[in-house]
């Protein structure tokens, strides 16, 4: 057995101590999870917040703003995620009511406290995409590696706590041609323009509306006056 977020092995509790591995446990998902990883575990609505805050702030630091008052964000486990078509650690859904919007974040419960900022920020990354009209063409998977971007700058503001900085190695070698090459072609574009001159440029080319297609979720409804995007 290995640890579903940092895959070192796991040693049986029947196992002797001097044998291999670390001590873990079961979440009732499934999911298995070291006792290091387990202890930055984000169960908690203290935990959360704590999260929300983290992220907020790096936000507000990034000149990046949100309607804070209009995101709800909760925790699920893994077989509720699933039941929405969400096989992933979190997702968005944005609807649009003429001059309103309303935002609800999804994570998954228990995940380590390093990768909780880093999928929050990505997921709030998109509901900033959609409250700006921001569009990314004419590559619309070039968001995820925009969101990416957001999540590796809030991992790098929490320095070397929660081993963060393992969880930027992992972003950067990542070899899925989405969330790692996407994200490392929109890191180097961030890093040539540098971060003001790169959120202006993505703020030039607004629109009334896009289609985005994310986590294998896509627009579940367009009718007149509403909208109603998962990402």
């Amino acid at each position: 057995m290995h640890c579903t977020y940092c895959a070192t092995m796991i040693r049986p509790a029947h196992w002797p101590i001097f044998m291999p591995g670390r001590t873990g446990l079961r979440y009732g998902d499934g999911r298995i999870i070291c006792a290091p990883c387990h202890r930055t575990a984000i169960k908690h609505g203290h935990q959360l917040e704590a999260v929300w805050q983290h992220v907020r702030h790096c936000f507000a630091e990034l000149g990046l703003t949100i309607r804070w008052d209009q995101v709800f964000l909760r925790l699920q486990d893994r077989r509720a995620m699933q039941q929405v078509g969400a096989n992933t650690v979190g997702y968005a859904q944005v609807v649009i009511c003429r001059d309103r919007i309303d935002s609800r974040v999804v994570m998954l419960y228990g995940m380590p406290a390093a990768l909780a900022v880093e999928t929050l920020a990505h997921e709030l990354g998109h509901v900033w995409c959609c409250e700006q009209h921001v569009r990314f063409s004419p590559d619309s998977k070039d968001e995820e590696g925009f969101c990416n971007v957001l999540g590796c700058l809030a991992l790098q503001r929490l320095g070397q706590q929660h081993n963060a900085p393992e969880r930027i190695r992992a972003m950067f070698a990542n070899p899925d041609p989405v969330y790692g090459e996407k994200f490392r072609q929109q890191w180097q574009t961030m890093q040539k323009l540098g971060w003001n001159d790169y959120r202006q440029q993505l703020l030039r080319t607004p629109v009334t509306g896009h289609v985005m297609v994310a986590h294998g979720i896509k627009c579940c409804a367009n009718v007149p006056g509403i909208q109603v995007w998962v990402i």
